[in-house]
């Protein structure tokens, strides 16, 4: 392994640290990076081996190594050559050069290119492509026999590197065995020669091996006999047959890694993870895996195989780095689907909660319950990230937490387990909601259903839990069960209902990001929202105040309504009620009488009055909880119904006491002094009124009444100072 592949590598790895830890807040997701799948759109190879060429080389390459896609046996040897000269191995199929490959060959702009398994009329095409180089820059290496191909290549590897003290010898009429070798070779630099599965050792690979100077070898996936003088086979690794491995390559791809782990050849640190069924993305992945010795691993259509699975799980602590290729909907999503499942196998996993709820103060203990809960190194309530003392390991099946953080109101949280691989995943069962004495309010029940689809799939196009759900289809679902339609965009959703600032986000409301505006979130309270993130998450409970934050609406009104007719209000003096279709209701209830009052008692943090407002509607007075009075004015050029006439403004959560009361005074403008009252909007609920307490405050309200009669030039003034509810000074004109 050359030296400055090694720094390369070292620099590049804690630069990638350095990056993940500025981009973390809180507890780090992760120890390990779980780069983007590489997958094109199209499922091809070409594209795939493009990709992989801009993420490891995006300033272009002094070399490059060029074979075909169409025969595994002429390319299978091609990975070592790349490896050796530190360059990307790019793919082309026949008849000609891939236009795509073409145009990467020229962003790369070699002064040498290598042509593994390709006649020579692929070296006029990469000639024209590349017109600055000279045709001794580009070197054809191909036979039509695969075995004096790779014989070819190994003498290649050795003008770069020298002699090479060891050879992989692997099939070539079985390229599952040959691929599972590949990682290996390309590591060490060691020629990857060819051989029937059955034998006998073919003359080429023979004479290879003696040229190479090669004393040693690796046997993979056969048990061909290898009897030449002054080499000895040191291992020889078969794997085991079964109905889901028919050759044994999966089998033989894990017992070849522990193997060379074992000899500081390969480390589990970096791992890339492909097809085992196909070969063109594992030979190109494998030198890419090279530059700093990593492990290369199968995925079969269901996802990982067995094998695969059992080595991650083992060397879980190791692992640093994972990258993988070609596994789009080859494994139910481009690449992110079988990642998921990667992430899934080490972490800890939560299967249950003591209880669902508790109250908002915090304080009381939590047992969870779960799996692998002997590896959680950290654990996050909501947003708040719990000190070392308030939870304890129990059992590898069970955690205490303590002391459970107070909450800032009502609403979820999602219980966190972080450890040395991963977070665990999302699921219905690690929701913990905080309790207060504040009644529910309608969109809480949105939020309760929302978080009933934590742990679904993220599924493009999705809009239910059997099939999955996108962002802007997790928030149609949701709120089509409460009869509100929503489109399936998210930009298109962001003109619904109405605005609400940061500032003022209820449980229910959407949150909206990036501009132009492509994705959306439901606020569930305490900073966090449910959203259905991205290919390969699962619905789940994220910071809702991100950088990319572009606004919020509002669908469902916080605010009950309770009508004029409702028999916890309480009315004082004459009044009249009237059926019109005009009001809140179907009816409104009016007076002209002196002394009339209405009295409403709640408990909640917010009511609002609403009313008529007419050419013959005069003033009224209003008190809330015994304060300073204010005065309405019910007076319109124009009749207006359900107008909001007062609002108490946010208060703190409790019981309040509104009273209404016609003061028998007017506008100049207006041609009667009424008072009325159509319904009134309320966050919380309404309570009995106190009868003693409200006639006790009108009896004071009449006795301490002093009305001052002045000209005012039409203008009616209503003095406060240190007047109360029951100290009313007025003055108003004639």
């Amino acid at each position: 392994m050359l030296i400055s592949r090694r720094i390369a590598c070292a620099l590049l790895g804690t630069l990638a640290i350095l990056l993940m830890l500025l981009a973390t807040s809180g507890p780090a997701e992760a120890t390990v990076t779980f780069n983007s799948p590489i997958s094109s759109s199209s499922g091809s190879h070409l594209e795939n081996a493009i990709l992989l060429s801009k993420r490891a080389f995006p300033e272009g390459a002094p070399v490059v190594v060029l074979t075909t896609a169409d025969s595994y046996a002429l390319s299978l040897s091609a990975g070592v050559l790349a490896a050796a000269h530190e360059a990307p191995l790019l793919l082309t199929s026949s008849p000609s050069l891939s236009a795509n490959t073409a145009t990467e060959l020229a962003r790369l702009a070699p002064e040498k290119v290598f042509i593994v398994g390709l006649p020579s009329l692929f070296a006029t095409a990469v000639l024209q492509t590349l017109p600055y180089l000279e045709a001794s820059e580009v070197v054809v290496l191909y036979d039509s026999d695969p075995y004096r191909t790779a014989a070819q290549v190994a003498r290649e590897v050795k003008a770069k590197l020298g002699p090479r003290t060891h050879v992989v010898i692997a099939p070539g009429d079985s390229f599952g065995n040959a691929l599972a070798a590949s990682a290996l070779a390309c590591a060490q630099g060691w020629p990857l020669l060819l051989t029937p599965a059955a034998g006998p050792l073919p003359q080429a690979t023979v004479d290879s091996i003696t040229e190479a100077g090669a004393s040693h070898g690796i046997v993979v996936g056969t048990q061909v006999d290898v009897d030449l003088p002054d080499f000895e086979v040191v291992k020889r690794v078969v794997g085991t047959v079964g109905s889901a491995d028919p050759d044994g390559h999966y089998d033989a791809s894990v017992k070849l890694a522990e193997y060379a782990v074992e000899q500081g050849w390969l480390s589990y640190e970096h791992v890339g993870l492909t097809r085992g069924d196909d070969y063109p993305d594992a030979i190109v992945l494998a030198p890419y895996l090279a530059r700093d010795e990593g492990v290369l691993l199968f995925a079969n259509p269901s996802g990982l195989v067995s094998a695969s699975q059992a080595a991650l799980k083992a060397h879980g602590r190791e692992v640093k780095t994972i990258d993988s290729v070609g596994l789009s909907q080859y494994t139910g999503g481009p690449g992110w689907a079988l990642m998921r499942q990667v992430k899934s196998l080490n972490s800890a996993r939560v299967t249950g909660l003591s209880a669902g709820s508790g109250p908002v103060e915090g304080g009381n203990s939590l047992v969870v319950s779960g799996t692998s809960l002997d590896t959680v190194t950290s654990v996050v309530v909501g947003k708040t990230e719990l000190p070392p003392e308030a939870w304890t390991i129990d059992s590898d099946t069970q955690l205490t937490i303590t002391a459970m953080p107070p909450a800032s109101g009502s609403g979820p949280a999602e219980i966190k387990l972080y450890n040395y691989w991963w977070v665990s995943p999302a699921s219905t069962k690690d929701i913990y909601w905080y309790v207060s004495d504040r009644p529910a309010i309608p969109a809480d029940k949105v939020v309760q259903e929302a978080l009933k689809q934590v742990g679904v799939r993220y599924v493009w196009g999705g809009a239910s839990p059997s099939g999955g759900f996108d962002c802007s289809g997790l928030t149609m679902y949701v709120y089509g069960l409460f009869g509100i339609s929503l489109p399936h965009r998210s930009l298109y959703q962001a003109s619904y209902g109405w605005a609400v600032s940061k500032d003022e986000l209820q449980p229910g409301d959407l949150l909206f990001f990036y501009t132009p505006i492509s994705h959306v979130g439901m606020y569930v309270g305490g900073g966090l929202m449910i959203n259905a993130p991205r290919q390969g998450d699962l619905v789940t409970i994220e910071d809702a105040f991100r950088p990319e934050f572009v606004k919020a609406r509002r669908l469902m009104s916080l605010y009950t309504r309770y009508q004029q007719t409702d028999s916890r209000l309480l009315y004082s003096g004459s009044w009249t009620a009237a059926s019109t279709s005009s009001a809140s209701g179907g009816s409104f209830r009016y007076s002209a009488a002196s002394g009339a009052s209405v009295t409403v008692s709640f408990k909640g943090t917010a009511l609002i009055w609403l009313a008529k407002k007419s050419p013959s509607y005069g003033l009224a007075s209003v008190c809330l909880d015994g304060e300073a009075p204010v005065t309405v004015d019910l007076y319109s050029s124009s009749t207006k119904w359900v107008q909001k006439v007062w609002s108490s403004g946010t208060l703190p959560y409790g019981t309040h006491t509104v009273t209404i009361r016609r003061l028998g005074v007017k506008s100049a403008e207006s041609g009667g002094t009424y008072i009325n009252v159509d319904a009134f909007d309320v966050i919380g609920g309404l309570v009995q009124a106190d009868a003693g307490q409200v006639q006790q405050l009108l009896l004071n309200l009449v006795s301490n009444a002093a009305e001052a009669i002045g000209e005012r030039a039409g203008q009616v003034t209503v003095s406060t100072g240190q007047q109360m509810c029951d100290s009313v000074t007025l003055s108003r004109s004639r």
